[in-house]
């Protein structure tokens, strides 16, 4: 087969709830390429490759030899009590293995779905401006595995400043979708709050994670939408 030419799947995002800021900063994620026609490579991923914008316009800041990270606004979109008070909006993890510092920042997204085998692939944005950095992709498993988006970046040169800027109301990460979906919000069910408790965090107290897989699987519902 050429193209594959999957039925839609259902998928369903909805937030942390232990997030305690305003959610409606943080947009629907959307189809960036509604084009239908023409190139069948073009038309086949239309309803696979998801944008999710940045919720303000800020200037990240970070300095390897303090391991110090801040936040500027760059616009009068973005008030002061944001970059004031930045670490209530958004949680940030620095994280040094040997030589390679990497940032996250943790979003409060979440993707369920009923339809085995819907895999997502985070992809940096068209419209992030990235100095002394990179971004990571990530992939994973949203059928049996849910959490939060990050937003993660890798230092570059470990000695010089390292600076990213986001642009409100543009993207800054691509969800791509292994299979065509269709996405809508949905408040927290139960279900979905129990699903994301399997798995809260576990990268901090498990480094194996893989291990705790078959116990996430077996602990989840056949329907959880």
């Amino acid at each position: 087969m050429l193209f594959n030419r999957f039925k839609k799947s259902e998928v369903v995002y909805s937030f942390d709830k232990e997030y305690k800021e305003a959610l409606s900063i943080f947009n629907d994620p959307y189809v960036y390429n509604e084009t239908t026609h023409g190139c069948p490579a073009v038309s086949v991923s239309s309803t696979r490759l998801y944008a999710i914008n940045a919720p303000a316009d800020l200037e990240f800041i970070y300095n390897p030899k303090t391991n110090q990270m801040n936040a500027n606004s760059t616009s009068t979109n973005t008030s002061d009590k944001f970059t004031n008070q930045i670490n209530n909006f958004l949680s940030f993890q620095i994280e040094k293995n040997k030589d390679i510092i990497t940032i996250q920042i943790n979003m409060p997204y979440i993707f369920f779905t009923d339809t085995e085998d819907i895999e997502i692939n985070l992809l940096p944005g068209t419209d992030i401006e990235m100095n002394n950095c990179k971004f990571i992709p990530g992939s994973f498993n949203i059928y049996n595995w849910s959490r939060t988006l990050n937003f993660s970046i890798q230092v570059v040169d470990n000695k010089s400043m390292v600076s990213f800027k986001w642009h409100i109301d543009k993207p800054m990460m691509f969800v791509f979708f292994n299979k065509p979906v269709n996405i809508s919000y949905k408040i927290m069910n139960d279900n979905m709050l129990s699903m994301v408790q399997q798995v809260k965090n576990i990268a901090t107290v498990r480094h194996n994670i893989i291990k705790v897989f078959s116990t996430v699987l077996k602990r989840r519902p056949k329907n959880i939408l």
